[in-house]
């Protein structure tokens, strides 16, 4: 599968996401709740992309720290250790880009002066077959973090330009398939776009004092007639 890299600079994102991450008695995590609702909705899957975020250290790393780490990590992931290194005059950064059969793995490691952060994103087809596995694995890698922030969407698409009414409904089904309640959104003629909160998840995003643990979007686009529906936990991370 050949997907396009999309690692990104991530630094700073995890001063403003702050969510318990790992909590006991769990009653549906993230995957969970993003597959009930998406499934509800009877959209054609198209994508599924989990992220992962940390900050593995409060001070910099040297090259073999970083590299020992890095072995770690893809080991972890269970891919070969094959990483590109590349040094800037504030920073260090080892990446790597594996692309299987069922999946896009991408990995970043960044050290600067003050701290040492980690980004993972596995991008996963329409053949979501082992898309558990992959979340399950990018779990556990963040447990071993103290300050770690895991996501996941799940990307689908209808055919045509849905009208508003058939929007609303397919936004409604995926609420009440995870009994979740509104928090926030937006209603235009080019993006819906809402978050809400389910208590069927402990885990939440806390946004200006509001739990947030799933947002929903829908979006057309010309250029191929689709509806594309975006479902994602806590929040959609990427762009639709």
């Amino acid at each position: 599968m050949k997907l396009r890299s999309s690692i990104v600079a991530f630094c700073g994102i995890l001063s403003f996401i702050v969510f318990p991450l790992f909590q006991n008695h769990v009653k549906m995590d993230y995957y969970e709740i993003v597959t009930k609702s998406f499934t509800a909705t009877n959209a054609e899957r198209s994508a599924l992309i989990i992220k992962g975020w940390a900050k593995i250290n409060l001070t910099a790393l040297n090259e073999n720290q970083l590299e020992n780490e890095f072995k770690s990590i893809t080991k972890k992931l269970n891919i070969p250790f094959k990483p590109i290194q590349e040094r800037y005059a504030e920073f260090i950064k080892f990446q790597q880009v594996f692309d299987s059969d069922s999946a896009l793995i991408e990995i970043s490691l960044q050290s600067y002066p003050s701290e040492t952060y980690l980004e993972t994103i596995i991008t996963i087809d329409s053949n979501c077959q082992y898309s558990k596995k992959y979340y399950s694995r990018v779990e556990e890698l963040l447990r071993s973090y103290s300050q770690a922030d895991l996501g996941i969407t799940l990307i689908g698409t209808f055919k045509g330009l849905l009208s508003e009414e058939e929007q609303q409904e397919i936004i409604n089904t995926a609420f009440q398939s995870i009994n979740a309640q509104l928090v926030e959104g937006i209603n235009t003629e080019s993006l819906i776009s809402y978050s809400g909160y389910t208590e069927n998840c402990p885990d939440y995003l806390l946004v200006a004092g509001k739990k947030i643990n799933i947002g929903i979007g829908l979006r057309y686009h010309i250029l191929d007639n689709k509806t594309y529906l975006n479902i994602g936990a806590p929040l959609i991370f990427q762009e639709y």
